[in-house]
């Protein structure tokens, strides 16, 4: 991508304003966005719902008057099948050369976009963008699909036929598993966007969230492509997932190998099987494989401090007096329902990138240290990792309310709760146990329908007598 860009850098100022934005979008698809300027961007977007609809509204504008220019593209030579990576010839995808400053554009909903007589990453298709492509195999909670010319989002539902387009996942149980017409399946979970394209060459961008991939293997010359804000892999036949937000791609291979290029500088690495990478805006270190780093068998988190992590939810209260400091729950949208009206839960989270928190084996135990200013029943999710890094499942304990005496706590109101790997029930379609080996990524404490104040002082994760 191009480092430099004309009408100086983007601010924050004004972050959600449509002059922003339209700046943004105009310079992402004329390939004058600076690769720090499209992390900010796709910042935004996370954070933001009205800058995320307006972005697909102006990304689908855009590739639907592309649709309608009969001679808007010219398809580049396809290189020659060959080796699976060819290491003495720099590739080409779409446009996009083997330096730093090589052009890189990625237009959203997974199309060509024709601008300024350019061609875009993505190409134009032979068929219609209507022609369905993809299936949906799998739904669990609040998912939408949004299709090419469209404005206006349609709940997705399993065995439901989809054509290029865009994936939103919302709350912490939302999952959907897409199967391409080859066998190639993609699964995204919780609040994730991914858009999808197949022209005979498959081209994703996941904007954020967490993605797992099996793909077939590919047509000779047409490797399947995914994007992110920090990252492009390069697939030929494998199965690897993706963590992704707007600073760091992490990538983690379970079988076959993968071409994983740093879109910061442009340096480029093959994945293994077994291996995992990260790459982010960070283009001083080298682009590095290892192996999987295992997590301890027990975490602690007693927040002592703000972390400021953006993976952790919830309001930090200092200590006061003889209160402990503590994390005050906030609402979240957790789904939607039937008719796209929010589900909101109250409560606190923390999420953590492969490997995770902790190994969750049969003696583990989570401890929460919590009070609530109403008698409440509390809900414990806990989400996993496969091993590999691919997503394990969201698994729920719930605690009824406490009884008077003893049991409801100290006098401040303060009481301990466990849960057990027996105490938790499966959420997703797909996920019916625990993994063997599960790492722990999220623990998420919450109420449903109200706000009962609660508050959370302490999250342990551990095994007895260790």
């Amino acid at each position: 991508m191009n480092d430099a860009h004309d009408g100086g850098p983007l601010t924050l100022a004004d972050d959600g304003s449509d002059d922003f934005l339209d700046d943004a979008f105009n310079r992402l698809v004329d390939d004058r966005l600076a690769a720090a300027d499209e992390a900010m961007l796709d910042a935004v977007l996370a954070e933001n719902d009205a800058a995320l609809r307006r972005y697909c509204e102006w990304m689908q504008l855009h590739a639907a008057m592309h649709w309608e220019y009969p001679a808007a593209g010219m398809h580049e030579p396809r290189p020659e099948a060959g080796a699976e990576f060819p290491r003495d010839v720099p590739q080409q995808h779409g446009g996009e050369g083997e330096g730093p400053n090589a052009p890189s554009v990625w237009a959203a909903v997974g199309l060509l976009l024709f601008v300024g007589g350019w061609l875009a990453f993505f190409r134009p298709a032979a068929h219609s963008p209507a022609v369905p492509i993809a299936r949906v195999v799998a739904v669990d909670g609040a998912a939408g699909w949004t299709g090419l010319g469209s404005v206006s989002s349609a709940p997705l539902a399993t065995g439901q036929r989809l054509a290029a387009g865009c994936v939103r996942l919302e709350g912490e149980t939302a999952l959907a598993r897409l199967r391409f017409d080859d066998g190639t399946e993609i699964e995204v979970v919780r609040d994730a966007v991914v858009e999808f394209e197949d022209d005979g060459q498959k081209r994703i961008v996941l904007r954020r969230g967490h993605m797992s991939v099996a793909a077939r293997p590919q047509p000779p010359g047409r490797p399947m492509l995914v994007r992110t804000p920090t990252a492009e892999v390069e697939v030929v036949g494998t199965e690897f997932s993706l963590s992704v937000d707007a600073a760091a791609t992490h990538i983690g291979v379970t079988e076959g190998r993968v071409r994983f290029k740093r879109m910061a500088d442009g340096s480029r690495v093959d994945v293994p099987a077994n291996t995992v990478s990260t790459a982010s805006l960070a283009a001083g270190a080298p682009l590095s494989v290892a192996a999987p780093t295992a997590p301890p068998d027990a975490f602690v988190e007693a927040f002592a401090r703000p972390s400021g992590r953006s993976d952790e939810v919830g309001r930090w209260l200092p200590a006061d007096g003889e209160m402990p400091p503590r994390m005050a729950a906030i609402p979240y949208v957790a789904g939607r329902t039937a008719t796209a009206m929010p589900v909101i839960h109250h409560g606190v989270a923390l999420h953590s990138p492969p490997p995770g928190f902790a190994v969750f084996r049969r003696d583990t135990v989570v401890r929460v240290r919590l009070r609530t200013v109403e008698p409440a029943a509390i809900h414990c999710m806990i989400g996993m990792w496969m091993p590999s890094g691919a997503f394990g499942g969201n698994f729920l304990a719930t605690l009824p309310p406490p009884e008077s005496g003893a049991s409801a706590g100290g006098a401040d109101g303060w009481r301990t709760i466990e849960v057990t790997g027996a105490a938790l029930r499966p959420l997703c379609e797909g996920y019916d146990e625990i993994p063997a080996g599960a790492r722990v990524e999220r623990v998420v404490v919450h109420s449903i329908d109200r706000d009962v104040g609660l508050e959370v002082a302490g999250v342990a994760i551990e095994r007895p007598g260790r």
